[in-house]
């Protein structure tokens, strides 16, 4: 098996254990034997544990933050714009709860490991980010600067994201996207 397929397979596999039983059950030996191979097929792709989890935070961003730039919303108005990407991430949210909780619990981990607190500010950056390019590829003019923008819509998309998975109430979370796009296109000078 070529190094780059051992590399995937390792990743998969840490990312389907870390969703079933949580970061704590994520050993190099738990997961290579997820993966069906050995334990020196980990160490000859990976120097350590947190290396793979910093690639498993990061693989799983770029899934996430996929579905945000993919939606197809050029011409709709503001609000729409801003409401369907709260909607992208509801969806993506109930598709794979469990990766949600898995991205939740890794950034946990990465703040309580000596070491691994760079992962946690890391995974917040990216979040606001591709929050950023949203917020300034809308076109709008906003009464304050995009980043800030940026960083409200990443807090009130995570407290949807916690709600929803502590009660699974679809419902209140679209509620809940309602609210925070009214908020967040108050902020608009010009919406356009």
């Amino acid at each position: 098996m070529a190094a780059t397929e051992r590399k995937s397979a390792l990743l998969d596999a840490a990312m389907t254990l870390i969703a079933r039983e949580g970061v704590g059950a994520a050993s190099t030996r738990a997961i290579t034997a997820e993966a069906g191979m050995s334990l020196a097929s980990f160490h000859y792709v990976f120097d350590s544990r947190d290396a793979l989890l910093a690639e498993v935070i990061e693989r799983a961003l770029a899934r996430e933050l996929a579905v945000q730039t993919d939606l197809p919303l050029q011409g709709v108005p503001l609000e729409e714009r801003v409401y369907q990407a709260f909607l992208a991430s509801i969806r993506l949210l109930i598709e794979a709860p469990t990766t949600e909780l898995a991205l939740f619990e890794l950034m946990h981990h990465a703040l309580r490991t000596p070491g691994l607190e760079p992962l946690a500010k890391r995974q917040y950056e990216r979040y606001w980010d591709a929050a950023e390019s949203l917020v300034a590829g809308t076109g709008a003019r906003w009464d304050r600067p995009t980043r800030e923008i940026a960083q409200m819509v990443v807090a009130m998309n995570d407290g949807i994201a916690l709600a929803w998975l502590a009660t699974r109430d679809l419902e209140t979370a679209q509620r809940m996207a309602a609210v925070a796009t009214s908020a967040i296109v108050r902020m608009a000078v010009d919406p356009r």
